[in-house]
């Protein structure tokens, strides 16, 4: 029969509803299915599409084995980015404790990140006897069935269910009223299930103290409990994503990133750049990044060779799904575009308008179609050529559509200008940054980013560690005629400002200067007079060199075996000549990954200075990628 003949209904913009909530619903015995969204899903769904296209076209997602090694090692490293409900800081650092080696692992995961278990010590609890570090203890026999998946603590509902049956011979429909009343935080209804709880242990010869205690525990449980079959469900996502990471990185990745198109705001400094954050990931799993490419791109991120994901047309502000569709479609058709005189010919409608021109411009995308040397000049030459109308040229073509009114000033770029408009219309830099060539040592140093204050993961008052660089300097007295300032610090993530009492000021004058790269060691303050609403106080300000010796607690110098038995194998003695020459409080350690497989740490006896030249000379001996500097 129509719903209609059980609930009264109603419309509302245009969409039927019930007048009734959905409890009331439950109640009348009408089915409630909850259909939620999820992008993630699509990421899966265009993975698969290119694993059959580019290496077997009978993959199938749902066969994957839920035992794959490479899986198993990602999540125990915490390479968890990108992976379904286990990408977050904090998830990271769990993950990397507990060391998943079974799905029953994933799925606890899933259920325990929350805030009830985190705060009740449940959490640390899981993982110590995960490892063996605290002992498993079931308060009766008939319970280590039900709780050794979750090695003897109550994880969810429906193990509530199944003690409920095992030790109180509830029904399934007493059992299932028990866990609706836990999930529903219904305290009184659960009391009232004491009794018969109790009634029916004592029929199973289950001491009453026991059982007093394994009720008292589940009701403790109720503040948080999670459905297994959600908890198993998200799991099943998020071993799939991990799979695919782990086994096809260039795959995912491209899908990763293409699903970010559409819902990464350019320009809104408020919100995450999540693109950005996964171009960050596919370095990491070395996977080259390419620019667009007015010849090589395509509507979504697309895959150009074994190592190599290009930037996607739709990832570029102004530039929609039709724009992108018309470009890759006439170049099919007519082969590859020659010069921009020859693009715009040949996309002569509408929507190919000077804001779509330049937005291709400023993001690199008719850099090939020119021969000058640097990318400054080639970006310079195509705006000037754009905001001209190339009408010397293009006589065939009705200008006022495609430009409007024509400026015909020649445009001069410079590097900073380049990384400006590639923000503008990227949402970040693509080609460069002036911190790209310190980015290494920032990660030394400090611990968090702008990002993490702009997506609320630090509280106010927390001192931090940021590393970026100084504009913007705004020099202020105070009321006592005291000279101080307020500065912008950018790093490779945002901006925020900072302010400089007159006593700091006094004393770190020198160092705050525009375009500086610097270390700031700050308070973070709430304030109304910045769009962040945050700002931070200055209490230490050094420069990168200096803040590397200053924070820097240990060098390492990363061997392998191989390298230690070459014949070939650098030569170190310059170094330990410095060390020894250059004497510091900065550890040096030598980690050495053996030919089997295992890595050591030794300490040795040396304590060096940090400093530009240990630096050079460390890059020089060794490269940029056999050493690193551990901070505190």
């Amino acid at each position: 029969k129509p719903v209609m003949k059980y609930v009264p209904m109603a419309v509302r913009d245009n969409i039927r509803t019930t007048q009734y909530d959905g409890n009331i619903l439950t109640e009348l015995g009408l089915l409630k299915v909850d259909f939620l969204g999820l992008r993630t899903l699509t990421v899966i769904e265009e993975t698969v599409k290119l694993i059959r296209e580019r290496h077997d076209k009978n993959f199938n997602i749902n066969n994957i084995p839920l035992d794959d090694e490479n899986t198993f090692n990602l999540l125990r490293h915490g390479k968890t980015v990108g992976v379904f409900q286990l990408e977050s800081d904090g998830m990271q650092k769990l993950v990397r404790n507990l060391k998943p080696t079974v799905f029953a692992d994933i799925s606890a995961l899933v259920a325990l990140y929350r805030p009830g278990p985190l705060q009740s010590g449940m959490v640390e609890s899981f993982v110590k006897r995960k490892h063996g570090k605290e002992k498993i203890v079931y308060d009766h026999p008939l319970l280590e069935e039900i709780l050794r998946d979750t090695y003897g603590n109550i994880v969810y509902q429906e193990q509530v269910m199944e003690i409920a049956k095992k030790l109180a011979g509830f029904t399934p429909a007493e059992a299932d009223g028990l866990r609706k009343a836990m999930g529903k935080k219904i305290f009184e209804e659960m009391e009232k299930a004491r009794e018969h709880f109790m009634s029916g242990c004592e029929k199973n010869s289950v001491v009453k103290k026991i059982a007093n205690k394994i009720f008292d525990q589940m009701v403790e449980f109720a503040k948080y409990g999670f459905n297994k079959s959600h908890s198993v469900a998200y799991a099943t996502i998020s071993y799939q994503t991990a799979y695919l990471k782990a086994n096809y990185p260039l795959e995912f990745m491209a899908s990763l990133l293409t699903s970010e198109i559409g819902h990464n705001a350019i320009g809104n400094d408020s919100a995450e750049n999540k693109i950005v954050k996964y171009i960050e990931e596919a370095d990491s799993l070395g996977i080259n990044i390419l620019p667009p490419d007015i010849n090589k791109s395509y509507p979504k991120f697309s895959i150009e060779d074994n190592k190599t994901i290009r930037f996607a047309f739709t990832a570029i502000k102004n530039i929609g799904d039709s724009v992108a569709e018309d470009i890759v479609k006439e170049r099919k058709i007519n082969g590859p575009y020659k010069s921009l005189t020859d693009f715009i010919s040949r996309n002569n409608s509408k929507q190919f308008n000077k804001r779509v021109l330049e937005s291709l411009s400023k993001a690199g995308a008719f850099d090939s179609l020119y021969q000058m040397e640097t990318i400054e000049l080639k970006r310079a030459q195509a705006l000037s050529d754009i905001s001209a109308g190339i009408d010397k040229i293009l006589s065939s073509i009705s200008q006022d559509m495609l430009f409007g009114s024509m400026v015909k000033e020649k445009l001069k770029i410079t590097e900073h200008e380049r990384l400006k408009n590639e923000k503008e219309v990227l949402g970040f830099y693509m080609s460069g940054h002036p911190l790209v060539s310190s980015k290494r040592f920032i990660k030394m140093i400090s611990r968090y980013s702008i990002e993490d204050i702009i997506n609320g993961n630090i509280k106010e008052g927390s001192l931090i560690r940021l590393t970026g660089m100084i504009n913007q300097i705004k020099p202020i007295k105070s009321k006592r005629n005291e000279q101080m300032c307020k500065f912008v610090l950018e790093d490779l993530y945002g901006e925020i400002e900072i302010f400089v009492p007159p006593k700091i000021y006094k004393e770190y004058s020198a160092l705050i200067l525009n375009d500086t790269i610097v270390s700031v060691s700050a308070v973070l303050k709430e304030s109304s007079f910045t769009e962040l609403k945050y700002e931070l106080v200055l209490e230490d300000i050094s420069d990168i060199y200096s803040a590397l010796n200053k924070w820097g607690k240990s060098l390492v110098i990363f061997f392998n075996g191989k390298m230690l038995m070459s014949e070939e194998e650098k030569d170190i003695k310059p170094l330990l000549k410095f060390f020894d020459l250059n004497k510091g409080k900065c550890s040096v350690c030598f980690s050495i990954d053996s030919i089997n497989g295992s890595r050591y740490v030794i300490e040795t006896d040396f304590r060096t200075e940090i400093s530009r030249n240990l630096v050079e000379n460390l890059d020089r001996i060794l490269g940029s990628k056999l050493w690193q500097i551990e901070s505190e």
